[in-house]
């Protein structure tokens, strides 16, 4: 079954999955190697938000001092 729906294509969602879509939205990007090294994710989230005028994701970092249900599964 092809995953349709918003909340569908959230569930399934991987890191993998999101990048490739930023790479095919973007073509390339230039990461530079302190901002790997500076990475730590301890204090962030990933925010999944859902447009349903654009039909569109939008991806976000936040402090994790959020609540989870501000988090995952954002629908606007």
């Amino acid at each position: 079954m092809t995953k349709n729906t918003p909340e569908e294509i959230m569930e399934s969602m991987s890191l993998s999955n999101i990048l490739v879509a930023i790479l095919n939205t973007l073509k390339e990007i230039n990461v530079p190697k302190i901002t790997f090294l500076d990475s730590d994710n301890e204090d962030k989230d990933m925010q999944v938000t859902y447009d349903s005028d654009t039909e569109s994701f939008t991806f976000r970092l936040k402090d994790k001092d959020l609540e989870e249900k501000d988090l995952i599964n954002d629908f606007e």
